[in-house]
């Protein structure tokens, strides 16, 4: 059964870009991003814009909502096209008969739901309804409206089942709806007596939202008390009936799923540097996390024991996101940066300030990431070319009466490059450890060669990158 809740999970990631929910629940993705960013282009939204979600990226377009301070009867959805930044196409909800009345945000602005993308369709949700699109062109093909005195713009619905999907959106200290994927028809309304987050695809084909729910509503286990007063389940691992929770103290909690008992179980906490206020921030990769407080960003497996621990400047962060064996941390403040660090040791590679205050997390694009800002719009930046290595051949290399030498390799590409050394013969031992260069650069690397009775033009030495493997004969 958990292989197959395995497999399931796997073939929906690749299915669609949202499986799971919102972007703060998967933020992550095995596609190397190469530092050296520079602005591609922007896309201006209204002035004046109170609400708005987090991009989604998919194949060739971006899709965010917002609504906006002047205009607060106004809902809209706006695709993107990835490579220039022009509008696709564009939806308002005054298309669509609905009473006028203000709801009031219930919640703290940055946590907005983002778009949920499905097969051809796009599920978003405004103050009081449910929208599904078409991709292609935005059209709304159905909406559900839950009425008034309810606020479900900071959901991200969550997309349950493959063969007959069903949309999932809670609404604190009310309902949980869940909701034909194609039609929009009721399925099923659960009470809910707690606050609601986005709901995140957790144990058994269940959901947490914060409360633990299976696929037909009904509450499945009892919850820790930090569960329900969390500000929601930062990251779920379906595959193992883990999730790590912010809670509103600003630490992360660390919970299982027991089985045998029906309950979720407290492992481990974590609070950073004294704790991170923005749920979105933290990613999951490699079976660890990359946890993030106001001025540090740490790296924590899952037993909760810290492998490195990186301070930023003063500023809170608000994001990270994890491209490959790199990850972009953004920080907001007097002057936002985006950084970009190495997932494996923390290491700094650069820092780039930014021409404005972001108001969302990064979300990458092919080798690149877009942001919103609150005066530019989306804004998206490209990375450089990858690196690329180049080095002298063992027969070029002087060795010294010990058996030692030198070798020579140089970066001829247009980013920082991070490479290690093997030897495929016994008797050449280089040295350990990642070693990095930087663009246009060159890095000495010693290596002790043992002959044992062989000419050490036998020796093959392999560097293995991110991008390639070079055998230096």
């Amino acid at each position: 059964m958990r292989f197959f809740a395995a497999f399931l999970a796997l073939a929906a990631t690749l299915y669609w870009p949202t499986f799971g929910g919102s972007p703060m629940h998967h933020s992550s993705t095995s596609v190397n991003i190469w530092p050296g960013f520079s602005k591609s282009w922007e896309s201006p939204l209204s002035e004046g814009s109170a609400r708005i979600s987090t991009p989604v990226c998919f194949e060739n377009k971006i899709i965010l909502k917002y609504q906006e301070l002047k205009k607060p009867f106004e809902f809209k959805v706006v695709c993107f096209d990835v490579a220039n930044g022009n509008v696709v196409w564009s939806f308002s909800d005054l298309v669509i008969p609905k009473p006028k009345k203000v709801v009031l945000p219930l919640h703290p602005k940055d946590f907005e739901g983002s778009p949920t993308i499905f097969r051809n369709m796009v599920y978003v949700t405004s103050n009081d309804t449910v929208f599904c699109l078409s991709m292609n062109d935005g059209k709304p093909l159905w909406w559900k409206t839950f009425g008034n005195n309810c606020d479900v713009f900071y959901i991200s619905p969550l997309i349950q089942g493959a063969s007959m999907p069903a949309v999932v959106v809670p609404i604190a200290r009310r309902s949980i709806f869940c909701l034909d994927a194609m039609k929009g028809r009721v399925i099923w309304e659960s009470k809910n007596p707690f606050w609601a987050t986005s709901p995140a695809f957790c144990q058994d084909n269940g959901f947490l939202c914060p409360v633990p729910m299976d696929s037909s509503g009904s509450i499945v286990a009892s919850i820790p008390e930090e569960m329900n007063t969390s500000l929601g389940p930062v990251i779920t691992v379906p595959e193992k009936n883990k999730a790590l929770f912010l809670c509103r103290d600003g630490v992360f909690r660390f919970f299982s799923y027991n089985h045998f008992f029906s309950k979720w179980e407290f492992e481990w906490k974590c609070s950073v540097d004294g704790g991170s206020t923005y749920p979105r921030a933290a990613c999951y990769f490699e079976g660890d996390f990359l946890l993030p407080g106001r001025e540090n960003v740490a790296r924590v497996n899952e037993k909760g024991k810290t492998l490195w621990n990186l301070q930023f400047g003063k500023g809170n962060i608000m994001g990270c996101l994890v491209c490959g064996k790199k990850a972009l941390v953004l920080s907001k403040g007097t002057s936002s940066t985006i950084s970009v660090i190495d997932t494996r040791d923390g290491f700094l590679y650069e820092s780039m300030k930014l021409d404005g205050q972001p108001m969302t997390v990064p979300v990458q694009t092919e080798n690149g990431f877009v942001i919103v800002f609150a005066k530019q719009g989306l804004v998206c930046y490209k990375g450089s070319n990858p690196p690329k290595l180049d080095c002298k051949s063992v027969e070029e290399v002087e060795v010294n009466g010990d058996g030692t030498t030198l070798l020579e390799v140089s970066n001829i590409g247009d980013s920082w490059v991070s490479f290690y050394v093997r030897s495929e013969k016994d008797w050449a031992v280089p040295e350990n450890g990642i070693i990095r260069c930087a663009p246009g650069r060159k890095v000495m690397i010693p290596i002790k060669i043992s002959l044992q009775g062989k000419p050490y033009r036998e020796t093959r030495i392999v560097l293995s990158s991110e991008t390639e493997t070079k055998i230096v004969l």
